[in-house]
């Protein structure tokens, strides 16, 4: 009868070993940070897999098209997650948060109490749920950001039909900046001087007249002659400078040209895209605000939804991805 009172302070010693490891060793003021950096790094990674879905129906080149614009917007967000995590944490974010990670995508697959009542105790009125916690902060803390993936897929979901139907072979990356106002080309290169007449070698100095009367024929004979070959030499030198530099120019003019051409192409897609975009401008917006909604019921879903389909796990390996991303 002994054994079972015995067992079951070792279970209840366990328990409480467990649950004080899920504990995280951060400030109450770090807290907010990190959670909001989690919560972005989630967005981020479901704007990327919800954009590459609504590449499915479209052609290679056109997949890639969205496949590079989505790994920009993301290396951006990764960016932002890092910039504001070493804000707010300094040298310590990267360890800190590489430890955050690992401990609330295990504490929530675990539905671990513990470690939700020390997040909760960092925000007033907290809801009682790690998914309730995370759509919180996305909402109230992260709705620019949340906002801006849900713009971009709507932007690629528009893009990609009109691609489909055949309405558009306007590029993705001139889609996504049609309203952005083009610099204005280079003037071409103003074409240089003729250096063969600055080149030519300047008559030499004679100071002493007297000297030069009074020295020899042969002499004299040797310097006409020694001059007349250095000028042949100049004036073969200036002239190989200055077939240079008219090549050199000619190329550059060629290159401004072609550089003019593409730019004035880029301007008439533009042009085409904003027809388009007024065209698709009420269902544009209507996927604007669907996209947001389905964000933000993704956020709030269970952890397996909004985190196991993108890093693939939880734990050190979610920690793993996380830091890679953000702090590559």
């Amino acid at each position: 009868m002994k054994t079972i009172p015995f067992i079951l302070g070792l279970l209840a010693i366990t328990w409480g070993t467990s649950a004080m490891a899920q504990v995280p060793s951060f400030r109450p003021t770090e807290i907010p940070p990190l959670l909001q950096a989690y919560t972005h790094f989630l967005i981020t990674g479901q704007v990327q897999a919800q954009g590459i879905a609504l590449g499915n129906d479209l052609d290679e080149p056109a997949q890639a098209e969205v496949r590079a614009a989505l790994n920009q917007w993301s290396d951006q967000q990764h960016t932002t997650v890092r910039t504001r995590l070493e804000q707010a944490l300094g040298e310590t974010a990267r360890e800190k948060f590489e430890t955050f990670v690992s401990q609330i995508s295990s504490a929530e697959q675990q539905a671990d109490p513990v470690f939700l009542e020390e997040l909760r105790s960092a925000y007033p009125s907290a809801p009682h749920s790690y998914e309730a916690l995370r759509a919180q902060v996305a909402q109230l803390e992260l709705m620019d950001d949340l906002q801006a993936g849900a713009d971009l897929l709507a932007e690629i979901q528009t893009w990609a039909d009109m691609r489909v139907r055949g309405s558009t072979a306007i590029p993705l990356p001139l889609w996504l900046t049609r309203s952005e106002t083009a610099a204005a080309p280079p003037p071409p290169p103003a074409r240089p001087s003729n250096p063969l007449r600055a080149a030519e070698a300047p008559a030499p100095e004679r100071n002493d007249w007297g000297e030069m009367e009074t020295s020899s024929p042969l002499g004299a004979l040797a310097q006409s002659r020694e001059d007349k070959r250095q000028k042949v030499r100049d004036q073969a030198m200036a002239g190989m400078q200055q077939m240079a530099q008219e090549r050199e120019a000619a190329e550059q003019e060629y290159a401004a040209k072609k550089a003019a051409a593409a730019q004035a192409e880029a301007d008439n897609m533009r042009r085409q895209a904003e027809k388009l975009a007024s065209v698709e401008a009420e269902a544009l917006e209507q996927r604007k605000n669907s996209w947001g909604n389905r964000l933000k019921s993704i956020l709030g879903a269970t952890v397996q939804a909004a985190v196991g389909g993108f890093t693939g796990g939880v734990g050190t390996r979610a920690a793993s991805e996380a830091v890679d991303a953000i702090f590559k």
